[in-house]
């Protein structure tokens, strides 16, 4: 009889350290796969295409698959005076294992870094 009483709140409790564990593990890879990106990036991008298809292979391999439909894009900013830099952005649909524990309906992590020469010729300003 006690068991019955304590079970709902402690698997509840279990369930909830499982989700929320493996979102931490999806929101760090998340993060790692956008500082990668935006150091490719800060040497310029020649092409989006594979510049994004490399990026997903990165987030892929720390646990943000195609299945969390992860999104990049890249900005550059050229200030009048200081440093350019270039700002990633991936944003992703987090995967949900435990549908009565709430988790949020999008995560985006940004990576800033400092351009490492102007872009040039034939190189893109940002990615979509």
């Amino acid at each position: 009889m006690e068991f019955a009483l304590v079970a709902l709140p402690l698997f509840a409790l279990l369930f909830g350290i499982i989700q929320y564990g493996f979102l931490f593990f999806q929101v760090q890879g998340a993060a790692s796969a956008a500082r990668d990106a935006a150091g490719w990036a800060a040497v310029g991008i020649d092409n989006c295409g594979s510049w994004e298809a490399k990026a997903k292979k990165r987030a892929e391999a720390n646990g943000v698959g195609d299945d969390l439909a992860p999104d990049f894009t890249a900005s550059y900013d050229y200030p009048a005076t200081g440093d350019a830099m270039v700002t990633v952005s991936l944003t992703f649909t987090p995967l949900q294992l435990v549908p009565l524990i709430p988790v949020p309906d999008e995560i985006v992590r940004t990576a800033a870094v400092d351009v490492q020469s102007r872009a040039a010729d034939g190189v893109t300003t940002s990615c979509p």
